[in-house]
């Protein structure tokens, strides 16, 4: 094992797991699974929010954290073993990891409708409505 890790299996797959957990505040909304929660950095706890102080197995890659769940997760007949954390906004001329309501940020564009997307079809840091609609149902 060294600095970043080691290898381990999950599920039959190898993953590079990080050396400590991954401390992340739960906050239910859907419900208290973690799938069902929104996951924010320690950083942004807000006093009158009521939330959970978590610690996840995963990797850090960039502002993405992949957390390996300890239960596969389920949803339209898919099997998920590995949730996704991104990471948003980071700086967009603001600050440092800025969440908008409704932009993305582009760092050859500026603010993005989030809408829009690039030419792969990818929206970095946001849920485009449509797409969030159809998770949700």
């Amino acid at each position: 094992m060294d600095y970043y890790g080691e290898i381990v299996v999950h599920e039959g797959y190898p993953v590079l797991l990080e050396k400590e957990p991954i401390e992340l505040l739960k906050i239910p909304v859907n419900g208290d699974k973690l799938h069902e929660s929104v996951l924010l950095h320690p950083r942004y706890a807000v006093p009158k929010v009521k939330y959970e102080t978590i610690k996840v197995r995963g990797h850090r890659r960039g502002r993405t954290i992949d957390i390996l769940l300890e239960e596969p997760l389920k949803k339209n007949g898919k099997i998920y073993r590995t949730l996704s954390v991104k990471g948003v906004g980071a700086r967009g001329g603001t600050g440092e990891m800025v969440i908008h309501p409704t932009k993305w940020y582009s760092t050859l564009l500026g603010w993005i409708e989030r809408e829009s997307a690039d030419k792969y079809g990818r929206v970095f840091g946001a849920v485009q409505k449509r797409k969030g609609m159809l998770v949700a149902i």
